[in-house]
């Protein structure tokens, strides 16, 4: 029973690894030349998000315009996601997961993939206690979060996370 368990261990690893050795390298931001900015600020009435995302799209594109980097919209000014995130607020619709698919196609071909990030404006964070940035007329802000309150450790930093984590991105710019 061990043995088989260490065998199957040692068998995902050897395929994992595989698998990364199969993707082409990437070039950190700082070393590109030409990159895309995808901007897409989804909001609440956003019901189809992916509908016309596919890997043929994504891939004409590369083979078009042969970037150094892809830059898409993953959190807007308003506060959702245009993806399926796990933690906040997303977009009332997905067909797919469509940051899955830009991540897929841009590593497939080496291209790295960064995302925008609304981190300071964000209409729906500020709902919650305690999460908008105070004026100076001690009235609470509906668009900009305070980073004196939660909004950093409940949503920021998480969906950082798993941006980085759950999707593998190469870097986000993080707007205020």
């Amino acid at each position: 029973m061990k043995t088989y368990r260490l065998l199957t261990a040692l068998s995902f690893g050897a395929i994992v690894s595989l698998v990364i050795a199969a993707e082409p390298p990437r070039l950190k931001r700082a070393d590109s030349f030409l990159g895309i900015h995808f901007d897409f600020h989804a909001g609440p009435d956003c019901t189809e998000v992916g509908k016309h995302t596919t890997p043929a799209m994504v891939q004409r594109i590369i083979d078009l315009v042969h970037p150094d980097y892809l830059q898409v919209d993953c959190k807007g000014h308003a506060g959702y996601t245009s993806y399926p995130t796990k933690i906040g607020q997303q977009v009332p619709g997905y067909v797919g997961d469509p940051l899955r698919l830009w991540r897929s196609a841009t590593a497939a071909n080496g291209v790295a993939l960064y995302l925008h990030y609304s981190g300071v404006w964000d209409s729906v964070a500020v709902k919650n206690p305690g999460w908008a940035a105070v004026g100076a007329d001690g009235k609470p802000s509906d668009k900009a979060t305070s980073f004196w309150g939660p909004y950093a450790d409940k949503l920021l930093i998480p969906q950082l996370r798993e941006l980085a984590g759950d999707y593998g991105v190469d870097g986000v710019w993080v707007d205020g």
